[in-house]
């Protein structure tokens, strides 16, 4: 698989959660990015310099500090992380569920299909559970909210949508 198509798998987003914590991400929005401190390690600062954006379908870094500007892509990120290009590459893979293609012996890359299912196990094995605190702080948001909200409609058919699933895969 080229850089490419592994890159438009990865949102980095969710690469930063992982490997930087989720303090380090808070802020990015899943769809859209968003100005967050650099989270990379050395890089402590006041005010947000670091912005994530989707170009063209694929996702990007650039850290504004006025006279050292970076950028990149997960894979830049991965490397400015410590990783070697092999290891980057090889993470990038797993992260997208996508089997390596890189073949030791022969030094040929070889191309194979990403497994849908390999997918979301990995996106699932991101997810956690709400903590106490979480829950309590989900009610709160949530209570003053009443049916003639649209955020309480949005939120009612993505249960009713939930529920239908749920009762057909059973």
């Amino acid at each position: 698989m080229k850089l490419f198509e592994l890159l438009d798998l990865i949102n980095l987003s969710d690469l930063i959660t992982l490997k930087c914590g989720a303090d380090a991400a808070h802020g990015l929005s899943w769809e859209r990015g968003g100005v967050i401190r650099d989270p990379r390690p050395g890089y402590s600062e006041t005010r947000p310099s670091f912005s994530v954006y989707k170009h063209s379908g694929r996702w990007y870094w650039k850290r504004h500090d006025g006279s050292n500007d970076q950028k990149g892509s997960a894979y830049d990120l991965l490397l400015s992380l410590g990783y070697s290009k092999t290891q980057a590459w090889e993470e990038l893979e797993r992260l997208a569920g996508v089997a390596s293609s890189w073949q030791p012996s022969s030094g040929v890359q070889v191309y194979s299909a990403p497994d849908p299912l390999q997918q979301v196990r990995g996106a699932l094995s991101r997810c956690a559970p709400l903590t106490t605190d979480e829950l309590a702080k989900v009610g709160r948001l949530l209570a003053p909210l009443t049916e003639h909200d649209r955020a309480a409609q949005d939120l009612y058919g993505i249960e009713l949508k939930a529920r239908d699933y749920a009762a057909g895969s059973q």
